[in-house]
Formats: C-alpha cells, sequence, structure tokens
C-alpha cells in the first residue's frame, strides 16, 4: 500500500504517520506532503500513484478541496481520507468522492478504525500491479490491463490508454500476477482475460481492437482457464 500525508502541520504528519505505524507489522510505503501543490505536482510531473491519501481540509495555498479535485482530474481510483478541523466543510468535499472523514485532533483509535477499512476496501476491490519505469513507481489496477507483451528484452504493458516497458521476463510476470485474471496464450503474450472477445484457431481477438496469437502448446491450458474465469464472473 502507498500512502500520501499532506498537511502544513509537520506534527499533523508525524502523528498520522505515527497511528499507521501501529496498524500492522509492515508498514505502509508513506510520502510526506508540506501543500496541496506540491501534492497535486507529485501527480502531473511525477506520475505519483497513491492508495490513500489523507489530505488536511485547511491547507495554505490550494486548499484540501481543491487539491482533492484536482487529483480526480489524474487518479479516479485513489482513496481520499479528509482530515479537518471544521465539519462544515464536509458538504462541500462530496464532489472529491472522499472515503471518510478524520476530524482534529486525530486519534488514533479513528486512524486504526479507516486503515482497517481501506484494507477491506482495496482487497476485495483494487487488486494492483507495482513496477518501476524510468525511476519511477507506477501502480496500475490490474482490471485496466489488457495484455502483457514480451519484445526485443522489454515486457511490454498495454492498457488502453498507454503503453509501458519494463524489464522483466514474461514468465516471471505470470507467477507474480497469479492466474485468476491473466493467462498465458503464447510464448510472448499473457493477456487479461476480461478483455477476450473472441477466440479463434490460433488467435484471440480483443474488446481494444488488439488481435494476440494463441500458441499451440498454451491452449489447451488457456481453454481450461478461460472456462474457469467465465464460471467464476457470471455464475459463482
Amino acid at each position: 500500500m502507498r500512502i500520501a500525508i499532506c498537511d502544513d502541520n509537520f506534527e499533523c504528519i508525524k502523528q498520522i504517520k505515527g497511528f499507521i505505524s501501529t496498524f500492522s507489522k509492515k508498514l505502509p510505503e508513506i510520502d510526506e506532503f508540506s501543500s496541496g501543490e506540491k501534492l497535486v505536482d507529485a501527480y502531473t510531473s511525477k506520475r505519483a500513484n497513491y492508495d490513500v491519501i489523507f489530505l488536511d481540509m485547511e491547507l495554505g495555498g490550494l486548499n484540501g478541496i481543491e487539491t482533492g479535485k484536482s487529483i480526480r482530474n489524474y487518479d479516479s481510483e485513489v482513496i481520499i481520507v479528509f482530515v479537518t478541523s471544521y465539519t462544515q466543510y464536509m458538504q462541500e468535499s462530496f464532489e472529491c468522492q472522499p472515503f471518510r472523514f478524520l476530524v482534529k485532533p486525530v486519534c488514533k483509535e479513528d486512524v486504526l478504525n479507516v486503515m482497517g477499512a481501506i484494507t477491506k476496501k482495496i482487497s476485495a476491490e483494487k487488486k494492483t500491479f507495482i513496477f518501476n519505469e524510468n525511476r519511477n513507481t507506477v501502480r496500475l489496477f490490474t482490471k485496466d490491463i489488457v495484455f502483457f507483451e514480451s519484445k526485443a528484452h522489454y515486457l511490454h504493458i498495454h492498457t488502453n490508454n498507454t503503453t509501458y516497458r519494463i524489464v522483466k521476463t514474461i514468465s516471471a510476470l505470470c507467477a507474480d500476477i497469479g492466474s485468476n485474471e491473466f493467462c498465458r496464450v503464447h510464448n510472448s503474450f499473457a493477456v487479461n482475460m476480461a478483455f477476450i472477445k473472441e477466440i479463434k484457431n490460433n488467435e484471440i481477438l480483443l474488446y481494444d481492437g488488439n488481435t494476440v496469437p494463441l500458441g499451440r502448446k498454451y491452449k489447451k491450458d488457456f481453454m481450461v482457464a478461460f472456462l474457469e474465469f467465465k464460471e467464476r464472473k457470471y455464475f459463482i
């Protein structure tokens, strides 16, 4: 889990970070921001991706609601938890689609309750694939990945809008990402089964218009995996 804490009061950041650190034995990756401008800049110039943002509403300069609205232009999925001293701002903040509110002074019990709810939500809804590209950490939701392609010593990650390139073998990728959503269909290809539109003798047509080859040695296992995927999706 990657978390950002944005507050112009360092003591508030330190306090929330300390409470989060007691939630589990494995400390999440936490970045600190002292202004809304710096957090938005992380999205616009550094391609930041966070699972959760704890966002102070009473920031100087770009306030918390304005910051949240800007972030929603780049990330519709990130969980935003507003931290505020004034509950009258809550109604105005709904446009940012907040997940929870924490009222200052923040107490440990409230932070731990929020972290518990966040963990359940992410586990149920948000399976992610995290990798490094050009020294930037990129987090993609697996539901947005159409297929993987091994080409010229690189692994190309194809989404509907973008293609990323990393150094990784497709065998290692398949071992890491699991088989519930993705299946290897060729020496050089693994596909997200949710994007499969049609299966022909030796190729697979995807909903985004791409066609990938279906290798003979992978066909039997793929057909079994695809049938199980359809059963999980529609009948179970």
